[in-house]
């Protein structure tokens, strides 16, 4: 891959840094008082390294009610599984950034399903 791909985004905007077949490096910017979507993906998982900042994701296995909340700080990780449902917000006044490995069998903006979750 020769360059890097931008795509904003309303929460902030992200980054694609390397990708290959099954493996696709992303660095995601969430903004202050920003959240992406409540969401799971059907074929790949993704880690989340946090870089900078600090985020709150929700996660839950299975049912998208009653997810669990994870507060992360710079040099965390998160693991999401597949179909895993999770959602990335920053309760901050500064921009968090995360790197996220996707892998699996599809690394396509498509493979996702949202949840409408406050």
């Amino acid at each position: 891959m020769g360059e890097f791909i931008l795509k904003n985004r309303p929460w902030g905007h992200w980054t694609v840094l390397f990708e290959d077949e099954g493996l696709k490096v992303k660095e995601l910017v969430i903004e202050a008082g920003q959240s992406i979507s409540y969401q799971k993906h059907y074929h790949r998982s993704e880690l989340w390294f946090v870089s900078k900042g600090h985020c709150n994701v929700l996660h839950t296995v299975g049912t998208p009610e009653q997810p669990k909340i994870y507060r992360l700080k710079p040099h965390d990780t998160f693991s999401v599984g597949l179909e895993d449902w999770h959602k990335a917000y920053n309760p901050t006044d500064k921009p968090c950034h995360i790197i996220e490995i996707q892998y699996g069998s599809e690394c396509v903006e498509e493979d996702i399903e949202r949840f409408n979750y406050r």
